[in-house]
C-alpha cells in the first residue's frame, strides 16, 4: 500500500511542529474524484416531445460519461437527472438548452443535488 504524507499546514503556519496525516493513495484519489462529481435535475420545456429528445439526450450523456435517466412528463416537459464529472454534466445541460434539430427549447430549470453514485449508466425511462 502506498501512503501520502501531508503536513498539516495550519500547524506549520502557526509555528508549531508539523503534524502529519496519513492517507492511502486510494482514499485520496476517491476523495478528490468524489469532489469533482455533481448531480443535476433538469426540466426542459418547449417542443421537446416527439422530436427524439430522450434518445439524443442519452447519446450525449453517454458521450460525456454522465449517468442518470431521462423521461417524458405528462405535462409535455422532459425531465432528466444527470450525475458525473462536473464538466460532463455541464456539457449535457448546455446541449439540453438547444436539444435535437426538431425541438424548440424555451426553458430549462436546473436544480443541483448531492452526488450519490446510484446510477451505473444512462437510461431512458418510460411511464
Amino acid at each position: 500500500m502506498i501512503h501520502i504524507f501531508l503536513p498539516n499546514l495550519k500547524e506549520k503556519i502557526e509555528g508549531a511542529e508539523p503534524a502529519f496525516n496519513v492517507m492511502s493513495l486510494k482514499s485520496l484519489m476517491e476523495e478528490m474524484h468524489m469532489s469533482d462529481k455533481i448531480k443535476s435535475c433538469v426540466i426542459i420545456a418547449g417542443k421537446v416531445q416527439g422530436v427524439c429528445f430522450r434518445m439524443e439526450t442519452k447519446r450525449v450523456a453517454d458521450r460525456f460519461n454522465v449517468c442518470g435517466w431521462v423521461r417524458n412528463n405528462r405535462d409535455g416537459t422532459v425531465e432528466a437527472v444527470f450525475e458525473g464529472e462536473m464538466s460532463g454534466v455541464a456539457s449535457v445541460i448546455e446541449w439540453c438548452k438547444k436539444g435535437p434539430p426538431y425541438s424548440k427549447v424555451v426553458k430549462v430549470d436546473i436544480e443541483e443535488g448531492s452526488y450519490s453514485g446510484e446510477f451505473e449508466g444512462f437510461d431512458i425511462r418510460f411511464g
